[in-house]
């Protein structure tokens, strides 16, 4: 118990000095959360060298990861993709040396695909290791203008930041936050478990919701667009909509936890906590 306060009050400390940048209150928050993981729980990580792909234009990415949390963000001042990739064995107090060694048995790969005719960022990663549930990777993407977004994992947050184009999200134990300033017009299909759900599109957007939570709620903030639910099976815990006449599907589905859906002009927040509480 005295261990878990000790991580709330650091964290919190950590969160109210930092500012913006690699330094904004959601990236040394959990940066911070994770570091001081490792202290307390006996883990072991190392990250890797940052690779560095020289794409252009509107880039898609695409990351398939057998476990951890992925990050992926828009900053329109850089001139190319960045992706790091840390490695990260869990074993616990007393298998400190085994976490260490079992690292080198995740294997990933990074790549830049151009087969489409636009770019994609692709990041694949598995592990040979007899117990892979002692393990993990962490992958931040960072890129100068992000399009359609692919993600699949397992017990590992996903953060979306300002991608202008559709969404697959899929991950377990873990919650998704996807936020953009753009008009919303691909299906977006986001699903987790135990986890909330927190999505955030401007008025403008289109689309035909579909969500639930199993043993959770569903909850909206709509300040603009054209809101209809009128759907006779809509509940506390599910919801059928359209915004703005849209066909496109939007599905959200978790359990044991919130789906948040909010509708709102400024849908880009550095704010770590939901937007709908």
């Amino acid at each position: 118990m005295r261990s878990t306060s000790f991580l709330a009050l650091a964290a919190s400390t950590l969160l109210l000095a930092a500012c913006s940048g690699k330094n904004a209150p959601e990236t040394v928050l959990l940066s911070a959360a994770d570091s001081m993981h490792e202290g307390l729980l006996g883990w072991r990580s190392i990250t890797d060298s940052t690779v560095n792909l020289a794409t252009s234009g509107v880039v898609d990415v695409d990351v398939e990861v057998f476990a951890g949390d992925v990050t992926v963000v828009t900053k329109p001042n850089i001139s190319e993709t960045t992706v790091t990739v840390r490695r990260m064995g869990t074993h616990g107090w007393g298998r400190k040396d085994e976490s260490m060694e079992s690292l080198g048995e995740i294997r990933y790969t990074v790549s830049l695909d151009r087969s489409s005719g636009s770019d994609r960022t692709v990041v694949r990663a598995s592990t040979d290791h007899d117990e892979p549930h002692f393990q993990s990777v962490t992958v931040e993407i960072v890129v100068p203008d992000l399009g359609n977004v692919h993600i699949h994992t397992k017990r590992g947050n996903v953060w979306v930041e300002s991608n202008r184009g559709g969404a697959e999200i899929l991950t377990s134990r873990g919650w998704i936050r996807m936020m953009t300033p753009w008009k919303m017009e691909q299906p977006i299909t986001l699903v987790t478990n135990d986890r909330d759900i927190d999505l955030r599109i401007r008025g403008e957007s289109v689309g035909a919701i579909d969500a639930e939570s199993l043993a959770g709620l569903v909850k909206t903030q709509v300040r603009y667009g054209r809101w209809i639910a009128t759907d006779s099976g809509n509940s506390a815990s599910s919801l059928k909509a359209t915004l703005n006449d849209g066909t496109n599907p939007i599905t959200l589905r978790t359990s044991n936890a919130n789906v948040l859906l909010s509708v709102v002009p400024s849908p880009v927040s550095q704010n770590p906590m939901p937007a709908i509480p």
